[in-house]
């Protein structure tokens, strides 16, 4: 068994008591909730010498279901324990958005993703309109990007769609604020990294070479260009395709992302030109 969040704070007095936390997620009806929770809090008792405070977030869509205490009861013996419950189609999240909350932002996003459930059409919709909420909210840049990552997560589209949508809101972006790179296209660049390199580890390690990762890697090296500064001409295409290297097609990719102008990325990958002639 493997809790959701398990967090140790320490008391505001500097007291050297400390609580354990457990919360857990819950997005589908589990008819064996209550038992699980009192299965974790025993075990993290045996494991830590003291109770945790139990909550747990229905996330689900399903406005009966409101699962109460776990009772066991043997011959004489009975055990009730109960735990903190939060149903969040009982949270009113427009305070939460009055003040400035990101975290009542994660909501919405998982709201929507419920609600568009098997219709990209409406999901790419609702995910245009979080994220320019979002975008216009004022968060500081860190938290706003935090909170970008977990609504392009919740409420994931295909490939072709993503990409219309990150151009769609980085002009937007750069018509309200003149910044040249919108911190959504960030995280998906970036997303797009780290899944590009595990999926071509993966198909590396299956196909017993390294064509796989190549191939993932340089995928994804040409799609960053694409949309950062338009198609590339053959002259680049021929050069990216002289690296065999999948972790040099990975750094390439990453200085796309940082590049000011393609002709900072041309001259690095010009380097993978000059050895090939050598």
């Amino acid at each position: 068994m493997r809790a959701d969040k398990l967090v140790e704070v320490g008391l505001k007095d500097g007291g050297s008591a400390l609580l354990l936390i457990h919360v857990e997620v819950q997005a589908q009806r589990d008819p064996d909730l209550a038992r699980r929770m009192f299965r974790y809090h025993y075990r993290l008792f045996d494991k830590f010498g003291r109770a945790a405070a139990s909550l747990v977030v229905l996330a689900d869509d399903e406005p009966g279901w409101r699962p109460g205490p776990y009772v066991h009861e043997a011959g004489t013996a009975r055990l009730t324990f109960d735990y903190v419950r939060c149903k969040l189609l009982d949270v009113d999240v427009g305070p939460w958005l009055a003040a400035g909350n990101p975290v009542a932002r994660v909501v919405e996003a998982h709201r929507a993703a419920q609600r568009t459930r098997g219709d990209v059409g409406a999901r790419r919709a609702a995910k245009l309109a979080l994220l320019k909420e979002l975008l216009a909210a004022g968060l500081e840049r860190g938290e706003a990007l935090e909170v970008m990552r977990v609504v392009h997560w919740l409420l994931a589209l295909p490939r072709e769609e993503e990409v219309g949508l990150m151009k769609e809101v980085k002009s937007w972006e750069a018509s309200m604020q003149g910044e040249s790179r919108s911190p959504y296209e960030t995280v998906v660049l970036e997303a797009g990294i780290e899944e590009g390199h595990r999926r071509g580890l993966k198909e590396g390690l299956q196909a017993g070479r390294q064509e796989g990762r190549c191939a993932a890697a340089r995928e994804f090296l040409l799609d960053v260009l694409a949309v950062r500064f338009g198609a590339c001409d053959e002259s680049m295409l021929r050069t990216v395709e002289l690296v065999s290297d999948p972790e040099r097609l990975r750094r390439l990719a990453q200085l796309a992302l940082r590049a000011t102008s393609l002709g900072d990325v041309w001259r690095d990958l010009s380097k993978d030109q000059d050895v090939a002639r050598g």
